[in-house]
């Protein structure tokens, strides 16, 4: 499987194979294993295993700071805005990240 991002695999319990650009490797509990942009990748449980896994998506992060941004300062410095502004601000880059974010995901569900 192929993701447009980077990703850490952290193993909670138990034993898991993970292949990686077609070499295999074995992680244990309390172990992790990242994954480089766009590299080809597979996971297997060998024996009972738990993970959790962190997908970093950085463009996403800065749309929304880039957001932030802009609009504090549209609000602090066209409409006299103080500290009120933050809020306004932050919600601004959520739905900026948002906007950005859901066609992505549309893309990748349409994939599968």
């Amino acid at each position: 499987m192929q993701r447009p991002g980077e990703a850490i695999i952290f193993a909670l319990d138990g034993e898991g194979i993970i292949s990686y650009e077609g070499k295999d490797h074995v992680i244990k509990a309390g172990e992790n294993f990242c994954f480089a942009k766009g590299g080809m990748h597979a996971v297997k449980a060998s024996k009972r295993f738990k993970m959790a896994l962190l997908h970093i998506r950085i463009m996403n992060i800065l749309t929304r700071t880039r957001f932030n941004v802009v609009s504090f300062f549209t609000f602090h410095l066209i409409w006299n805005f103080e500290i009120e502004a933050l809020p306004y601000s932050y919600l601004i880059g959520w739905i900026a990240m948002l906007w950005v974010e859901i066609p992505l995901m549309i893309r990748i569900s349409k994939k599968k």
